[in-house]
């Protein structure tokens, strides 16, 4: 599964703005989580799991979230999504040496 728990600890902001911004995110584009799933071929309860901030993805399905946020109409919460995705996976780089 490529999804992880736990406590993101210095980067709970991120976790908590990518949970906000995936909802708006998801109820801007009348997108529900079964549609999202089977747009990412994960579960449905993958998806309920990161829009309730119980996981996250990881940085592969990041990365294929913001292609999907990317081909909408580039309104400001998706390009402020595609940054979020982007900043959790450097920070995440940055604290393993990558």
């Amino acid at each position: 599964i490529c999804c992880y728990g736990g406590n993101m600890g210095q980067n709970n902001k991120d976790k908590t703005n990518f949970v906000y911004f995936l909802n708006n995110f998801l109820k801007k584009h009348n997108i529900t989580n079964a549609q999202l799933a089977k747009l990412l071929d994960v579960n449905r309860s993958t998806v309920t799991n990161w829009r309730q901030g119980h996981k996250l993805p990881c940085h592969a399905m990041r990365d294929r979230l913001a292609q999907i946020c990317a081909q909408t109409d580039g309104a400001n919460i998706d390009k402020t999504l595609t940054k979020i995705l982007y900043a959790i996976h450097t920070s995440e780089g940055a604290a393993n040496g990558t």
